[in-house]
This record gives C-alpha cells, structure tokens and sequence, in this order.
C-alpha cells in the first residue's frame, strides 16, 4: 500500500545530506534485464489490488515510525483523519513539522517558521492520479508495463511517467502481486526504495520496513514501522496548522526597525577602475550582501542569501567555537560535503537577537572556476549563510540606493506605493517566483541575493531552445571568454552567456544578458528553471515579507538610468 509511510521516507529523502553527485546514481533510463511478458498492464495492476487487500478505510490512524538517515537516528510520527494529516519528525534535538489540512499543505521548519505551501511539487500526487486511472482501465501514456526482470528480484516493471515528471518505475512481485521496489528520478538522481517485512492490519497489507538509497551511503534512509493505530481517537485540534515562532529574532525594546551592519556591492553605475598591474581592487566586484553578525563575541562575516534554505556556518568556525554537531559530515575529492547541524545558543546581527536556533555546518572554502576559492574576491572571508529563517522572521528591505538593509518587526514594515508586488511560493524555504524568458512562462525561478546572474537552467533550455537563442551580443562576448563557469555543488559547471531577446520580471527587460548552464553539466534540478540574482535585484529596492508570501520590487536609481521597456513603434 503505497500511501501507508511516503510521507516520511519522502521527507527523509528531501532532508538527507547533499553528497557529491559523482557517488550517486544518475541512471535516468528504464531497469536494465527487462523482458517480454505474457501478462497486461491490467492483470498487473489487478494481482496488485488482490495482494494489498482492502484500502485501509478507517477514519483515522496514527503511524508511528523510527528511521536512521544522514547519521541521525530519529522518529516520525503520522496523525491522519480522513484526508487530513500532520507529520511531526524528530531527529535529536531538531523537530519539524508539516501536513494537510482542507486542502491545504503546510510546513514548519526546524527552528520554528510555519509556511503555506503554494504547490511546487506534484510528483507524488501526479503518480497517485495516474495509477489511480490506469485502475479505473484509463492508463494513456502515462503508465506502462515494460516487461518483467528477474533481479534483483522476479518482478513486473511497470513505469509510471506524468506529462510534467521524470518517470517512476514499480517493481510487482510475480508471485505475490505485492510492490517491492520503487526506481525514480529526482533532481537527474535515481533514487531506489524497496519493501518489506509485509504484515496485513485489518485486511490491508503493509510494509512496515522501507529503504531507501542513491547510490552514495551517506543517503541512505531506512524507516521501520513501530506501531499501527487504526480508528484512533483524533481531535480537529491535533491537525490545526502551529503558528509560527516570533521570537526567532529579537529586536530591541520598543524598537521596530535595524539597519543592518552590511557592505553592499557599488552601485552598478560605478566605474570600476583597474589597478597599474590590471586587478580591480578588492571588493569592487562584489555582487553579494555580506553581514557582520557576532557568535561568542566573535565577529563572522555572512552572507544575505535568499536562496539558502536555512541558516549555515562554516564548519571551521563551529569546530573552533565548539558547537556540538549532529548527524554526518562528509568531505569529498570534489570539495562537496553533506551537512551536519548545530545548535546556535546566541547571535547578534547589530541591535538584533537570535537565540538557540539550528543551523547547518557546511564548507566555505570550496573551489571555484579556475581552481579559484569561492568569495575569494572579496577582502572579507564568509564564513556563513543568513537564509530562510532568518528573512522569514523579519520584514526584510534591502536598500541600493541607500547601500543599506534594514530588518522590521514583522508586520510593522512600510511598502513603497508604486512598487511591483510579486507572489512567492516558497515550499522548498526559498523565494520561488514567475519569470518570462522571451514569450514562455516560468513559474520556477529562485529569487536568489546569493546569484551574480540570472541563471537559466539545462533543462528549461533545452525544452524552449527557441526563446534561450542568443541575439548576438554573447557569443561575441564568448569569444574573449571562452571558459566561463559558476560553482555548484559537487564542483564547477561550464555556462554560456546569452542575450536574451526579451527577460520580465517586474518589468520587461530587453535584449538582456544571462548565463545558460551547460546541459551536459553534472547536476540537475527539479522543479526549479533557474536563478534570478544580482544583475536583474539590483534594479530594485528590495522588500521581502515572506509572512504574506511576497516580495515587492521597487525601481531605484539603476532602474532610472536604463531602458527595460518595449520601444514604441
């Protein structure tokens, strides 16, 4: 019964430590030692349905799991009445939370931030409507019975591929009809979960054992059922969506309003002026925000990163202060490490407060293109990310014209009459937003301060190759620049600069320059088209109000001094 631990085992998946791609399998064609067979999708599916037994019907259950994942061993406890649901996951000291109320999904972070989830993801319920019409014997092209395999077990292999989704492949015992054995593509990775240990609960079987894996073992998830509760007593009160924390940030009393200590990037209007041996002076092309906050009266210096899903610290710095670090760290041969957390007892960003707050600990000093050090560009060495937690706690501006960024009470910042009010979804904790390239609609751009550049994404070029064609103007600039690339995770990524005919975003932006990643680079994304960084925010002041989910963008003094609207005919 496919329903009976996704939840979990697909939040363990989400969660689990980002490792070097190179170790994980990014095999995106069907099983391998598939043959023909005798038997149709239909007696498939139906041996499926008579080995699963009845649905389970009940009004209500709670599932109590353990799990063992990213060197964390913890629990997972699932609340469902009717439809409803709520997940609460512990993992030593960290909790989170996250369900489905009415309709309506939600989560709540580690360090407290509840989130209304705008619909991201559908890969789940995208399969779950296919293989509930290949059932009702309407399958269309979107499930299939590719044959059968005998390892790495005897298997029916019948693929499930939505319009929009990469495909899922499921493996039914030939013997007993039961589902053994998942295969799907995430983010260009396959990941593999099989079944087990099957017990029946009131005529419906399950398994109560799941594993999972890609290919590198820092991943792996395995998720055990420890107890079953069927028509268990379940308040409306027990599925009611938390508030969020407010006191994640403290301000000072009777105050409402910090700027923030910062050194912004110059005006884009700057001449930058190179020096008798033909280097820009240090930090004269900084395209990042960098704070000053203070841990344990020492001052680090971190980034204002929208696109970081959380907080994180470098993990020299949580080795030197002594921050207790928990779940597995991992350094690999191509600089990429998977995230341990700590627990933060207290920082200050100038006059604001945070206290005992989780935070990941992951590598600065990673190398770049050329063999060069990240942020090396800078005077300054980042040490550390101010994500999600941090911009969700605050109403957040962020200042060109003044070179400031101040962060308001939350409720109590005042919005510019005419700026552009722009809605985020922000299901992954970062700013996903619609952006047009030439005449095709995304709605999965990250607003990300951490990029330099819009960044398009291989697969959204390769699906609109005709609107990311370049006007001329980049490959006339690639001729003197013919090794460009950005650091990524798991190492470094070739990009190709292209004018764009046409780029909106809060206004319509012509003939715009952006970098394509190549398509042959090692890493995919799901569910994400590309970034919109520094070259395109520096056009507006910035007011981020994740509270009422949105961002408004207001034109500053670059926005004055160019042409970003059609000319009329």
């Amino acid at each position: 019964m496919r329903a009976l631990g996704a939840l979990a085992i697909g939040a363990l998946l989400m969660a689990a430590p980002a490792t070097a791609l190179a170790d994980r399998n990014m095999d995106a064609n069907p099983p391998s030692g598939i043959q023909p067979t005798t038997a149709t999708l239909a007696d498939v599916l139906a041996l499926n349905a008579k080995a699963e037994g009845k649905q389970l019907a009940t009004a209500s259950r709670i599932e109590e799991w353990t799990f063992r994942a990213g060197g964390f061993d913890g629990t997972t406890r699932e609340i469902w009445k009717g439809k409803d649901f709520k997940t609460v996951e512990t993992r030593g000291p960290f909790s989170s939370q996250g369900g489905r109320i009415g309709g309506v999904r939600w989560q709540q972070t580690t360090n407290g931030i509840t989130i209304i989830m705008g619909g991201v993801h559908t890969e789940d319920t995208d399969l779950e409507d296919a293989l509930t019409e290949a059932r009702a014997g309407k399958p269309g092209d979107a499930v299939k019975l590719l044959g059968e395999v005998t390892s790495p077990m005897t298997a029916y292999v019948v693929e499930v591929h939505p319009a929009r989704d990469p495909p899922t492949w499921l493996f039914f015992d030939k013997s007993s009809g039961l589902e053994v054995r998942s295969e799907s593509m995430y983010g260009g990775v396959r990941g593999t979960r099989t079944y087990s240990d099957f017990q029946t609960f009131d005529g419906a079987v399950i398994a109560t054992k799941i594993s999972a894996t890609d290919g590198e073992p820092a991943d792996d998830v395995l998720t055990t059922l420890l107890t079953l509760h069927l028509n268990a007593p379940v308040a409306s009160a027990d599925l009611n969506i938390p508030p969020s924390r407010h006191d994640l940030v403290e301000f000072p009393e009777g105050v409402s309003a910090v700027k923030l200590p910062v050194k912004m990037p110059l005006p884009a209007s700057t001449l930058r002026v190179m020096t008798s041996d033909f280097q820009f002076p240090p930090g004269s092309l900084r395209d990042h925000i960098t704070v000053r906050v203070v841990i344990n009266g020492r001052g680090l210096d971190f980034w204002l990163d929208s696109g970081a899903s959380g907080i994180a610290i470098d993990k020299d710095i949580a080795d030197e202060m002594g921050l207790k670090q928990y779940g597995l760290y991992g350094q690999t041969a191509e600089g990429e490490a998977g995230p341990a957390r700590v627990v933060v007892p207290e920082m200050r960003i100038g006059a604001l407060r945070m206290k005992n707050f989780a935070a990941f600990v992951i590598p600065f000093q990673m190398q770049g293109c050329q063999g060069r050090v990240v942020g090396s560009d800078i005077p300054e060495r980042v040490v550390g990310l101010l994500g999600f937690d941090f911009i969700a706690s605050v109403g957040l501006k962020v200042d060109w014209d003044k070179g400031e960024v101040v962060a308001y009470a939350p409720g109590t910042m005042p919005l510019p009459p005419t700026g552009v009010t722009v809605p985020l979804r922000l299901d992954d904790l970062v700013p996903d937003v619609d952006v047009e390239v030439s005449d095709v609609l995304s709605e999965h751009f990250i607003l990300d301060t951490g990029a330099s550049t819009v960044l398009i994404f291989p697969g959204f070029a390769r699906q609109h190759q005709a609107q990311v064609r370049d006007q001329g103007m980049g490959t006339a600039i690639q001729r003197f620049l013919p090794d460009l690339c950005i650091s990524v995770v798991g190492g470094t990524a070739t990009v190709y600069l292209v004018q764009l005919k046409r780029l909106n975003f809060g206004t319509v932006f012509n003939e715009f320059m952006v970098d394509v990643v190549d398509p042959n680079a090692p890493f995919q994304f799901q569910d994400v088209d590309g970034l919109v960084g520094y070259s395109v925010l520096h056009y507006f002041n910035l007011y981020f109000d994740y509270e009422n989910s949105r961002i408004v963008l207001e034109p500053d003094i670059d926005f004055q001094r160019a042409t970003h609207t059609p000319k009329r005919p």
